[in-house]
């Protein structure tokens, strides 16, 4: 049996030659398409139309489709096997921030921070639709000037109507490289440690994805929102994580209109904007226990190897074919012998 593997978002993978040799009829009886890295699955192949094309011709070829995402797709077929391996950025961004260069640099940051400064932290860069509504309405509660929020790319500016947000760049006091800058998803401003919570505003607010935004505030131990698809909470939940109820109210998550969702994700930080700062640090202290099981939870999850989907284990030893995964498992196994 010959499988035909690609981790699909992966800028060094040969995208045209993969599809070259299906259309090619080179002998092929299974497809393994990992793409968990993104939440837009179905348009892995540039758009939706193209994905269509591409599956109706392996079907009829009759080639099966293994297909892992982080972002569950309502999408059936008999020869298309769909495996959600939700926790697919939790673990890559474990394996990168626990590294002792990143986890020293976070720690040294995290110490010099010197208390609470801000009542949260919103940090963005590209400047997608539901982003946009976001800022905007921060704007117009008057959330942005007293907290640390953060707005980059102003090239983009032009293309959503504002109502209350002068587009403008919004950085932090110090020198920070963003992860767009850097591309190191390990790396944090010290603003994330002078802030109460979080509110994350997640890659999508259409479907229920979360990617390292929520996965470091789960494992730096800061309570936060996610402004994402709906039901990631509650999901969140089933994964053994638990929620801040104390402080936040999270009728949203079940609520499936976006832009209902997002005010009352917002009215949740206008409330907590009411609260002195003094007071917070009380409120911190609380959460505590709460903070701690959910970084211990993201630690189980991240290093339980086993625990992978049956289609990731099935590489045994070797995932030099999932190139990003590989680079994951090295990281995880790196870290293990550390700690024996």
């Amino acid at each position: 049996m010959k499988n035909l593997t690609i981790d699909y978002w992966n800028h060094h993978v040969d995208r045209y030659g993969f599809m070259k040799k299906i259309f090619d009829k080179e002998p092929v009886d299974n497809i393994i398409i990992f793409a968990c890295n993104e939440w837009d699955t179905l348009s892995i192949f540039g758009n939706v139309y193209v994905w269509d094309y591409f599956h109706y011709y392996v079907q009829k070829e009759k080639i099966k489709i293994e297909l892992i995402t982080a972002s569950p797709i309502p999408y059936q077929s008999e020869n298309l096997n769909i495996t959600y391996w939700g926790e697919y950025w939790l673990i890559k961004t474990y394996a990168n921030v626990m590294r002792p260069d990143a986890s020293k640099a976070i720690k040294l940051k995290k110490e010099k921070a010197m208390g609470l400064k801000y009542h949260f932290i919103c940090m963005n860069h590209r400047p997608h639709i539901h982003r946009c509504r976001l800022i905007d309405l921060l704007e117009k509660n008057n959330l942005i000037s007293s907290n640390a929020i953060s707005w980059h790319n102003t090239n983009e500016f032009g293309t959503y109507p504002f109502e209350y947000f002068k587009p403008k760049m919004l950085k932090f006091n110090q020198t920070f490289d963003s992860y767009a800058e850097d591309k190191n998803t390990s790396n944090l401003p010290i603003e994330y440690f002078q802030s109460f919570a979080q509110l994350i505003s997640e890659s999508t607010d259409e479907h229920m994805f979360f990617s390292e935004k929520v996965s470091m505030a789960l494992i730096w131990e800061k309570p936060f929102l996610a402004h994402s698809g709906p039901g990631l909470h509650k999901y969140l939940t089933t994964l053994g994580f638990e929620l801040y109820t104390e402080i936040f109210d999270y009728s949203f998550d079940s609520e499936l209109d976006s832009k209902k969702r997002l005010n009352m994700i917002v009215n949740n930080f206008i409330k907590l904007c009411e609260i002195p700062l003094d007071k917070l640090k009380k409120i911190e202290n609380q959460l505590q226990p709460k903070l701690e099981h959910n970084k211990n939870r993201a630690k189980e999850i991240a290093m339980n190897i086993d625990k992978f989907p049956e289609i990731i284990k099935s590489f045994k030893d070797d995932f030099s074919a999932l190139t990003d995964i590989y680079e994951n498992i090295n990281y995880i196994n790196y870290i293990q012998n550390l700690t024996k």
